[in-house]
């Protein structure tokens, strides 16, 4: 029987290894989200730890891919092999063929898998670095805004203890002066005891115990002056706020009284009365009531007299001194108009002296204007306004002024301006005066702060709210913002300004003014007023330049 040639069996193609092969649970996970893609992920929302994850997973399903697919590309060349073949090629050409597409195929997939596996653990490994070097970068960004946080909370805190202790040293003052007036009229006591025996010393010929004597008294009249004025209230005697309002009350009934009787029995269709002079300020009349007690402790020094205890007798000689130092002169004036009639105005002048005027009018020699020059240093300003009665912070706590201040607006013009205006709270009003020493008024105070911010505006009230307005400079109350200026026009007055624009502030936020009063006689910041009616009211708002 001839022998029949029949093809040989194909050895099986060789097992990978379990090193080798791609573990089941990774390509189970690779084919059941072969489809899912990262597209549509907002990266910036993912975590370190998360993104890290993410990485590795694109990355091995990609590496499953492509060991697939040279997989199937080895079967088909296996395949093609096979086909190829033909029935007149021998067995051991045809074997041959196929061993060696196997090896090729088994030496191209460890290839893949050998590369494919050290670009995933070089690429998770870089991905694992980024999301550390992210991590980290995230606790610095998170230790820089705690300590940014901190800082401003000390920076805070810090400004509200300066003003916390700056009220406290004002008080602490307050307090050790008084006990320093106390002591000091104890000595005066003492030493006037000793003064009888002086009859005594003389006539034993001690004319060095004479001498020392003397000179103890005069240094202790000083101490007295100097200190006792701010203490009169404590004295058992009229409060000096109480005095000063009493007698304005008095000052501002004869003028009303002149005024009545300058208007009476004529036939007048209306009567303006008009407060002379080009003034600015929120008054009819200045408050110099700071002058008038400089004078009055000099004048009593003059007299002979240790203490300045408002008793009814130096009550007299006070309204003296304030009658003295603020006079009053009129003028009328009829005048016919086509549309209103008859029209009488009356002209009134007010003539306020400071303590230099009142100085000179009675008189002061050295020992008393060394008095008086020593009392009207800044160091007395709260002192002063104190006494009367006047509240420069317009009745605001110390957290309260902390937060206009820390609430400022960082680097502009307007901060600039209303810092500045700070530092002059206290300063004495006078428009004669206005830039000479401490002397403000309201509008000189605007134009020096804002001069300070190197803004140049014009120098009266009037003009600097018609400059304003005519250059559209002009905002709402509801766009005000620190360092903006207040204008206020005085509604009964018939004097022919521009508006009747008398008195101008600046805008230092949280609804407060700051202004140079002439009705308190000194800087002050107080709430915004004015905007309810009245004798003076809001004119406008403006922000030149700012």
């Amino acid at each position: 029987m001839k022998n029949i040639r029949t093809k040989p069996t194909i050895k099986a193609p060789r097992v990978l290894s379990e090193a080798v092969r791609i573990p089941k649970e990774l390509l189970h996970k690779i084919h059941g989200k072969a489809e899912d893609t990262s597209g549509g992920r907002n990266e910036q929302e993912e975590s370190p730890q998360q993104y890290a994850e993410n990485r590795i997973q694109e990355t091995a399903q990609r590496s499953g891919r492509k060991a697939k697919e040279h997989g199937k590309q080895a079967i088909r060349k296996i395949r093609d092999a096979v086909k190829k073949n033909t029935p007149s090629q021998t067995t051991k050409t045809r074997a041959n063929s196929a061993r060696r597409s196997v090896r090729s195929a088994r030496h191209a997939a460890k290839r893949t898998v050998k590369t494919t596996a050290k670009r995933t653990v070089k690429s998770v490994r870089h991905t694992v670095k980024t999301a550390r070097n992210t991590v980290k970068a995230s606790r610095r960004a998170v230790r820089t805004a705690k300590a940014a946080v901190k800082t401003a909370k000390m920076a805070a805190k810090a400004a509200q203890m300066a003003v916390r202790a700056a009220r406290a040293a004002a008080k602490a003052a307050v307090t050790a002066a008084k006990t320093a007036a106390k002591i000091t009229m104890a000595i005066v006591k003492a030493v006037i005891a000793a003064v009888k025996a002086l009859v005594a010393a003389i006539a034993a010929g001690g004319w060095v115990v004479l001498l020392v004597i003397l000179i103890v008294v005069v240094v202790i009249i000083l101490v007295v002056f100097l200190m006792g004025i701010f203490f009169a209230d404590e004295s058992g005697g009229l409060s000096v706020s109480e005095t000063a309002a009493q007698v304005n009350e008095d000052f501002r009934l004869a003028i009303d009284t002149q005024i009545s009787g300058l208007s009476a029995g004529g036939d007048y269709d209306k009567v303006n009365i008009i407060y002379d002079g080009n003034m600015d300020g929120d008054s009819d009349a200045v408050n110099n009531w700071r002058d008038i007690l400089i004078v009055f402790s000099g004048s009593r020094m003059a007299n002979g007299e240790p203490s300045i205890e408002l008793t009814e007798e130096s009550f007299e000689e006070l309204r003296h001194i304030f009658y003295a130092m603020n006079t009053v002169s009129y003028r009328t004036e009829v005048v016919q108009d086509t549309e209103q009639g008859n029209i009488l105005n009356i002209y009134v002048t007010i003539d306020n002296k400071t303590w230099q005027e009142g100085a000179e009018l009675f008189a002061f020699d050295k020992n008393q204007m060394q008095i008086a020059e020593e009392l009207a240093r800044p160091d007395y300003y709260p002192l002063f306004a104190e006494l009367l009665g006047t509240d420069i912070y317009g009745g605001m706590t110390n957290g309260e002024m902390t937060d206009i201040i820390s609430g400022l607006p960082q680097g502009t013009k307007g901060t600039v301006i209303v810092q500045e205006a700070l530092t002059r709270l206290g300063h004495p009003y006078s428009q004669p005066l206005r830039g000479q020493g401490d002397y403000v008024d309201c509008s000189y105070l605007t134009w020096w702060a804002y001069k300070q911010a190197g803004i140049d505006i014009p120098t009266t009230s009037v003009e600097q709210a018609r400059y304003c307005q005519e250059n559209g400079r002009n905002v709402g109350r509801s766009e005000l913002q620190p360092g903006d200026l207040v204008f206020w026009s005085k509604t009964t007055c018939g004097c022919g300004r521009w508006n009747e624009i008398h008195h101008v502030g600046i805008y230092a936020g949280n609804n407060q003014v700051i202004e140079a009063s002439s009705s308190k006689g000194c800087v002050v910041i107080q709430k915004l007023w004015g905007l309810d009616g009245g004798k003076w009211q809001v004119y406008s708002f403006a922000r030149p330049d700012i």
